[in-house]
């Protein structure tokens, strides 16, 4: 029984590493809003490289679309709704350490974002919804965000990030809620 309770104590255990792993990979969830086009939901995957402990750079991808209520709500009014949108990104980024395992994060850099936007018909009379109009608008602008990390001696890690992005197309600040893992 102390053999498995060692053993479980170091395969679980919250002490935090020595920062030496240089490449990291993170998956979230989160909830956003854009200027013209209210809310959004998104996912949020990037990958990270660690010069040293502290200085890195991170490339990501954010596929999101209009938030189901006010997709909801701009079809009703008649208005266009986020489609299958994305944007990528390139950043710097810092990580000042707060504790053993908290870290503040901040990030600056560019992004590339493509939005499609459609117009659809809700009022028909079959049960499906007609797309009337669509198109698609791209550009690129400023990256910047501000996040916490917690990481775990397994390399496992959990996070959040707020980020605003100006691409030209539209300005989004997004809320992300994440786990990644560090090797």
């Amino acid at each position: 029984m102390k053999r498995l309770f060692i053993l479980l104590a170091l395969l679980i255990s919250t002490t935090a590493s020595s920062a030496d792993e240089t490449h990291g990979f993170s998956a979230g969830l989160g909830l956003g809003s854009t200027e013209d086009y209210g809310g959004i939901t998104h996912y949020d995957f990037a990958y990270r490289y660690q010069f040293t402990p502290d200085w890195g750079v991170e490339v990501g991808y954010t596929p999101f679309q209009s938030e189901p209520f006010t997709a909801a709500i701009h079809g009703v009014f008649d208005d266009y709704v986020l489609e299958n949108s994305y944007s990528s990104r390139l950043a710097g980024t810092y990580t000042y350490q707060i504790s053993a395992r908290h870290n503040a994060i901040f990030k600056a850099g560019l992004s590339q974002s493509k939005a499609n936007y459609q117009l659809n018909d809700y009022g028909n009379s079959s049960d499906d919804v007609i797309t009337i109009e669509e198109y698609s608008d791209d550009g690129y602008g400023l990256y910047a965000a501000l996040g916490w990390r917690c990481r775990f001696y397994n390399g496992f890690e959990i996070m959040t990030t707020l980020a605003y992005q100006d691409s030209g197309v539209f300005e989004m600040t997004s809320f992300t809620v994440g786990i990644g893992y560090s090797f």
